[in-house]
């Protein structure tokens, strides 16, 4: 098991992590993952999906060749609604999100795909680097490293979406990344339909609600603060639809 979520019914979803030997033919690996849903008493376990597990790639260490994971891997997003049983599950190599409900009716949400490019001097590869930098320096030399992390090559363009997000309402909000305004969402509702599109500041989401968003924003020195913003929705005519 790799990770695991208890839901409004009580039940758990565990997430499993598929163990297996690397084929040292290949230069990039992924594994599978799956989802189980786990009654409270453990007796009834059943299988939600299987996808695909993060994506690492192969590169020569002193004792042979080494798995790491690359800058903007490509895994798998688990959302699950904090008021009730719905849960979505995606896998960051293609634009769809498949979507649970607690009765096991499943819907499927599409986008047209257009992930942005990765910028020169992009902050998540800067921060990839320096955190496996860090992580290898406490086994090798400074220098042994950095040629290992040198063996890793950026991508183009960044995943098809970053993170997934329910929030009280049971919208499904998918992270696609940086833009000109900011991070930018799509927001589709329960029956998969898309809402709009929105822009945040770059946070770490905590909880979104009818009309607000809570996160951790940090600022220029990394100072980290918890902030709350209002989501100013458009106006509904008489019937019930948007103006």
């Amino acid at each position: 098991p790799g990770t695991a979520k208890v839901l409004n019914s009580s039940e758990i979803l565990v997430r499993l992590i598929e163990k297996g030997k690397d084929d040292p033919a290949k230069d990039r690996i992924r594994g599978r993952s799956g989802a189980l849903h786990v009654s409270f008493d453990t007796v009834v376990i059943d299988t939600v999906a299987w996808f695909g597990d993060v994506e690492q790639v192969l590169v020569d260490a002193p004792w042979g060749r080494q798995p790491v994971v690359p800058p903007l891997a490509r895994n798998s997003s688990i959302a699950v609604h904090p008021g009730g049983g719905r849960l979505c599950i995606g896998d960051q190599n293609r634009p769809e999100v498949r979507c649970f409900e607690e009765d096991g009716r499943s819907t499927s949400v599409k986008w047209a795909a257009n992930p942005p490019p990765v910028r020169e001097f992009d902050p998540d590869v800067a921060l990839w680097r320096e955190a496996t930098l860090e992580l290898y320096e406490s086994k090798l030399t400074a220098g042994e490293a950095r040629r290992l992390v040198d063996q890793v090559a950026i991508p183009a363009v960044r995943p098809e979406y970053s993170d997934l997000i329910l929030d009280s309402e049971g919208n499904l909000w998918v992270e696609l990344g940086p833009g000109e305004r900011g991070v930018a969402y799509l927001v589709f509702d329960s029956a998969g339909e898309l809402h709009g599109e929105l822009a945040m500041p770059p946070m770490r989401v905590l909880e979104i609600g009818s009309d607000y968003v809570l996160g951790v924003v940090r600022d220029e020195l990394q100072v980290q603060s918890l902030q709350m913003f209002k989501i100013d929705k458009p106006p509904r005519s008489v019937d019930g639809g948007s103006q």
